[in-house]
């Protein structure tokens, strides 16, 4: 060490530090990276810091792609490793892109499902108190109508046969609380007309209409230049920044408009096409411009 070093209190402290650093075995630090798992409650960001952290000590040359692999085969989410294990050339940033996504979208799901529950449970109370004035009129579950529950004859079935069964004297059980709905989408081939259903979940939680870049890819497969990549030119772009419950970020790749048939009368809808695992869903300024749901007051 030159004399002009010894002087220097910076230089000094910096070598005491390195000659009490503990020497570190690369090969040590690889098989506690290889050992890494996602905790249950864990978030995929917190995660992936601790990847990173100690993939540095493991003097990888493909780092990135040690921290893919490893973020796959350490996930906590079955449904993730399943959409990141079959894609090629997969980055990082587009494997994070995906585990975020699903990770917002759960906790969105979580979020309304509690919102759902606490509403059933206040619906349920007001509807027993007032069961006890109300004996003669309720909507009957094999019709879905309102009528005399006791005269059999003002039953809208009595007398018809079921579609689904042939039996008389009742119709097919209806679904209560649906929350879908259906857009039919026709496209033109040379000279073949096909006919897509496109299944759309209903979200009033939601501004604006999601389509998953998988069911894009599906219906227009024409369009895709790679699995997860749309051809330039077909979406729009859009600086708009999607965010699900808890401020996380989805990731958009553009935005597309869809002429389809909904419950007869032809539509167009715009969607952001998104890097999301999960249905296509429809938002609640959607929802209400096609008489789907109301707001009380309105």
């Amino acid at each position: 060490m030159s004399e002009s070093d010894c002087n220097n209190p910076d230089t000094l402290l910096e070598k005491f530090e390195r000659h009490l650093e503990p020497r570190s075995n690369h090969r040590i630090h690889r098989y506690e990276f290889q050992g890494l798992k996602q905790d249950p409650q864990e978030t995929i960001d917190n995660f992936l810091s601790r990847l990173k952290n100690v993939a540095e000590k493991c003097k990888f040359k493909d780092k990135d792609e040690r921290i893919v692999d490893q973020l796959i085969w350490g996930c906590a989410h079955k449904e993730v490793q399943k959409s990141l294990i079959g894609k090629d050339a997969l980055q990082l940033a587009e494997a994070v892109d995906t585990a975020r996504a699903f990770e917002a979208t759960t906790k969105q799901m979580a979020s309304l499902t509690l919102q759902r529950n606490t509403t059933g449970s206040s619906v349920d109370t007001v509807s027993k108190r007032r069961m006890k004035h109300i004996h003669k009129q309720r909507t009957y579950q094999y019709c879905g109508t309102d009528h005399e529950f006791n005269d059999r004859r003002k039953y809208p079935a009595f007398g018809t046969h079921c579609k689904a069964c042939g039996k008389p004297n009742h119709w097919g059980k209806i679904k209560q609380n649906e929350a879908y709905t259906t857009i039919q989408i026709q496209k033109k081939s040379d000279r073949k007309r096909t006919y897509i259903d496109l299944k759309i979940k209903i979200d009033t939680g939601v501004q604006s209409n999601i389509l998953p870049v998988n069911l894009y890819k599906k219906m227009f497969p024409e369009h895709m230049i790679q699995e997860h990549k749309v051809k330039e030119g077909i979406l729009t772009p859009s600086d708009v920044i999607l965010t699900a419950y808890g401020g996380t970020r989805i990731p958009q790749l553009g935005k597309t408009t869809i002429t389809g048939t909904h419950k007869g009368k032809i539509i167009k809808c715009s969607f952001y096409v998104t890097r999301t695992e999960g249905p296509a869903i429809l938002g609640l300024d959607t929802c209400q411009k096609l008489n789907i749901v109301s707001i009380n007051g309105e």
